[in-house]
């Protein structure tokens, strides 16, 4: 079962991947894994560890507070 915390991380990263114009194949490479892997952290399936974050937050430039934004009112909603 997604945790709401998981499927907001996800969400965010989706929408910064897709705003990059980056397929998941281009992206997940970029990162070290693979498009598989990174649709299941995109959908909230799996948890974003703090060594991936580290990673995303340096290859793609995205800054950390960008993922996080709007997660207390997802995680109140989903509450």
């Amino acid at each position: 079962m997604k945790h709401p915390f998981d499927a907001h991380i996800g969400a965010r990263l989706k929408l910064w991947r897709r705003s990059a114009g980056l397929t998941r194949e281009e992206f997940g490479g970029r990162i070290g894994i693979g498009a598989e892997a990174l649709r299941t952290l995109e959908e909230g399936e799996d948890r974003i560890d703090t060594g991936l974050l580290r990673e995303v937050v340096q290859v793609s430039g995205v800054s950390p507070a960008f993922l996080f934004e709007g997660l207390a009112e997802a995680m109140r909603s989903a509450a």
